[in-house]
C-alpha cells in the first residue's frame, strides 16, 4: 500500500496522480506487498535533488510541476526501493555487494528504469 505524506500544500488532484503513478510503478516492480510512504516536499527542502529513497519503505520526492518529471522521480525512487528489497543495494553504499562511490551502479539502473517506464506510459500521462 502506498501512503502519501505532504510537507507542502498539494491539491487532491495531484495527490491522486501521485498515487496512480506510484501504484503503477509499484505493481511493475512487484512492490505491492510492501507498505511504502512517499513524503512530498517543496524543492527548497531537498537541497538540489528530486528524490531520495531511505529504504524499501520510505521515499521523499519533490512535487515537480511537469508530469513527466514527476513520473520519472517516482519511478526512479521506487526502483531504489526495489533494489533495497532485493538486496541489490544497502545503506553502506554497496551495489550488488561491491562498494561504489555514490551508488553509481544503483543510480544507472534507476535512471534506465525511469526512462523505460516513461516511454511505456507517456501517452497515458501526457
Amino acid at each position: 500500500m502506498i501512503t502519501i505524506e505532504r510537507y507542502v500544500n498539494v491539491p487532491k488532484k495531484r495527490i491522486s496522480l501521485i498515487e496512480k503513478i506510484a501504484g503503477l510503478v509499484a505493481s511493475d516492480l512487484d512492490l505491492t506487498s510492501i507498505d511504502i510512504t512517499i513524503n512530498i516536499y517543496p524543492s527548497v527542502e531537498m537541497e538540489g535533488c528530486d528524490g531520495f529513497c531511505y529504504s524499501q519503505k520510505n521515499i521523499d520526492i519533490v512535487n515537480k510541476r511537469e508530469v513527466e518529471e514527476l513520473f520519472k522521480v517516482i519511478a526512479h525512487e521506487l526502483r531504489h526501493a526495489y533494489q533495497f528489497k532485493n538486496g541489490l543495494i544497502d545503506c553502506n553504499g554497496k551495489w550488488r555487494g561491491k562498494k561504489y562511490k555514490n551508488y553509481d551502479g544503483a543510480e544507472l539502473d534507476a535512471e534506465r528504469y525511469e526512462h523505460i517506464m516513461w516511454r511505456k506510459n507517456s501517452l497515458t500521462y501526457s
